[in-house]
């Protein structure tokens, strides 16, 4: 079939629980995944987190081969030696004591769940069956899981729920000690929030957890579906807070391609599950435990030091834009060689939308700065507003967030995040592709964009530089140029007293650009 059948078909066959984008993936090879009509992607999703050593990497194809070859499948009523050497392997690097086999994240954390509440019914009395979980957590979406989860917009329809769950905020130690009372067999968090945003949680509270737990005798639950395998740069993120969990949930990246997931415990509970109080039909399938076995060997301590180099920097790929292949390896090349850059700029190809017109941005080449303000004076200023064209330390993120509901949020947040570097350096390295979409939204920008760019400007770059300086020039370059619709709200920005302009119509992006390339000329003349 073509690409075009089998999106019918599957239009017409499969319930669309799914968003689907408009790829028919057909092949894969390491972080690259081939269409039917033969264009390579960037896979960034890894599979939602699953393909932890890439598509069909050799060692891992091996693996499974020659055990497919032997015994694709046995009722879990009989060994098998995939099954407890991964088990093996789980324990003796998390220190636990037992493994649970299953085949999802959200069966792992029903394994957890179950558990808990029979050690608390067991050890404490019937009633002690309440689960503590996180706002803005995700466990999975069974009705036990789902219920667990601390986010409304998933309970929708669904009613009614699995009882027992209460919900804390995340790091507020205070508030989760008073929810932790006689009735509670289990606190049971994510290290780092996946759906509820990549949020991490603080150390302190973390610790305040594990503390309320031992004291209370409460069951500690981590749900390393999303961040364990090495996803964080430990084999599990509770790793980086020093906290001993009774029960930690795996699932996603162990199989490296093939479902599996399950339950570590602790010694305390262990042995809680009998037979009969759960199992699956293929949990610990032999064929993916081969799988998951080639995953933990490969991911030693160089592995992981690899992924944690990795995950102190990040960058962006707008959704219609495109990226060479090499494009991020030659970055880290540089930044191999230079571990002191927090920023590196590189050059953009700009394509318009007939694909006909095209040029080179460069931003200045190969070039080191070490003073916010001689930076921002290279090259056109407006650029420097792009989220795009650099990859950042991380860390220069901590405290500063995008704002909500605002267009433009490049211009609301970049300066901010430039200021606090201490080296910035631009290179000849590294091809990016710009697409000016007709379509796009800073080719249709209405009256609300607009103002939100504007604010920006007004906000944020007088932070950059004098403020009353600032908006004189923008008053300057604003009155300079035709202006269509109209603009009320203009005369009450921030940092625009004394400044009474006269404007009551709006300017189109094109415009925009112009102006800023136009206070950029004004700033460097008059300074």
């Amino acid at each position: 079939m073509n690409s075009n059948e089998i999106k019918k078909l599957d239009k017409e066959k499969i319930v669309s629980t799914y968003g689907r984008y408009d790829l028919v993936a057909e092949s894969g090879k390491g972080a690259c995944c081939t269409s039917a009509d033969g264009k390579k992607y960037i896979d960034f999703t890894a599979g939602i987190g699953v393909n932890s050593l890439g598509f069909c990497d050799d060692g891992w194809v091996e693996a499974v081969t020659a055990q497919l070859k032997k015994l694709q499948h046995v009722s879990n009523l009989f060994y098998t030696e995939p099954q407890v050497k991964v088990a093996d392997m789980l324990t003796s690097r998390t220190g636990l004591k037992k493994v649970f086999f299953g085949n999802s994240g959200a069966e792992a954390n029903e394994a957890a769940i179950k558990t808990a509440r029979k050690y608390g019914t067991v050890n404490k009395g019937e009633n002690v069956n309440k689960i503590i979980t996180l706002n803005n957590s995700f466990h999975g979406r069974t009705m036990a899981t789902i219920t667990a989860t601390g986010q409304e917009h998933y309970h929708k329809f669904f009613t009614p729920f699995v009882g027992g769950f209460d919900y804390c905020d995340a790091n507020d130690s205070a508030q989760l000690e008073k929810l932790a009372d006689e009735n509670t067999c289990a606190i049971m968090m994510e290290m780092i929030q996946g759906e509820g945003g990549v949020l991490n949680l603080e150390e302190d509270f973390v610790k305040a957890a594990e503390r309320i737990c031992r004291e209370k005798d409460i069951l500690f639950i981590v749900d390393e579906v999303q961040t364990g395998i090495g996803r964080s740069g430990k084999l599990f993120a509770h790793e980086h807070f020093g906290v001993k969990p009774d029960i930690v949930t795996f699932a996603k990246g162990i199989g490296g391609g093939l479902p599996i997931g399950g339950a570590i415990f602790s010694e305390k509970c262990c042995d809680v599950l009998k037979p009969g109080d759960h199992g699956t039909t293929y949990g610990g399938n032999p064929v993916a435990c081969a799988g998951a076995v080639e995953v933990l060997t490969r991911m030693d301590d160089a592995f992981l030091r690899e992924v944690e180099a990795k995950g102190e920097y990040i960058t962006f790929v707008d959704s219609d834009d495109e990226v060479e292949m090499s494009t991020y390896k030659k970055l880290f090349d540089i930044l191999n060689v230079h571990p002191d850059y927090d920023i590196l700029e590189y050059p953009v190809y700009e394509h318009y939308g007939n694909l006909k017109r095209q040029h080179k941005l460069t931003f200045g080449i190969d070039k080191e700065y070490t003073d916010f303000s001689s930076y921002w004076l290279h090259g056109k200023a407006y650029e420097h507003t792009y989220a795009w064209n650099k990859i950042y330390r991380k860390s220069l993120f901590n405290g500063v967030r995008y704002p909500a509901n605002k267009k433009f949020e490049d211009a609301h947040t970049l300066p901010l995040i430039l200021q606090k570097a201490n080296i910035i350096a631009t290179t000849s390295v590294g091809l990016y592709y710009y697409y000016d979409n007709p379509k796009g939204i800073t080719r249709n920008a209405n009256g609300k964009d607009i103002s939100d760019l504007l604010e920006a400007h007004m906000k944020v770059m007088p932070k950059v530089c004098d403020a009353d300086y600032y908006a004189k020039v923008l008053n300057i370059a604003l009155t300079a140029h035709e202006c269509t619709g109209k603009y009320p709200d203009f005369p009450k920005m921030p940092y625009n007293k004394g400044i009474k302009p006269k404007l009551n119509k709006i300017i189109g992006f094109k415009t925009l650009c112009l102006i800023n390339k136009y206070l950029h000329k004004i700033y460097r003349r008059d300074r």
